[in-house]
């Protein structure tokens, strides 16, 4: 998917990756216009679902994995201020296994996400709830 999107995305796009959300990543937020989280679902229905984040503490935020949620009350609890407008995409995957290839039904979800983010990245952010699964 990084190299996919890395293909796609306008300059002023920056892209982070990591396997796994810690606190220090609340300082990523700082400055952003909006944040998209993209992450790999068992549990989606769809081939993919887009969905708006809220702040909210968890227990994720004492453990060595944050959820988004979480990460964005971090951010409002250190900056005294609103988390920029957050999003999550989710892919609906199948198999992870280590090493494991992808099937051909999440390779056929993943075009479908790379579709929408290509429309999402020309949609005004203020329209992006509108695009909400």
């Amino acid at each position: 998917m990084f190299e996919r999107l890395q293909q796609i995305l306008p300059d002023n796009v920056e892209l982070l990756t990591d396997f796994q959300l810690q606190i220090e990543h609340s300082m990523d937020l700082d400055q952003r216009k909006a944040v998209l989280f993209i992450d790999a679902s068992m549990s989606s229905t769809t081939p993919f679902h887009f969905y708006q984040l809220q702040a909210e503490r968890d227990n994720s935020f004492t453990s060595h994995a944050m959820s988004p949620g979480s990460l964005l009350d971090a951010y409002q609890q250190v900056n005294k201020q609103q988390a920029p407008p957050s999003f999550m995409l989710e892919i609906r995957g199948y198999e992870f296994g280590l090493g494991q290839p992808m099937c051909e039904q999440a390779a056929l979800n993943l075009e479908q996400a790379d579709s929408f983010i290509r429309n999402l990245i020309d949609t005004e952010i203020t329209d992006w709830p509108s695009l909400c699964t």
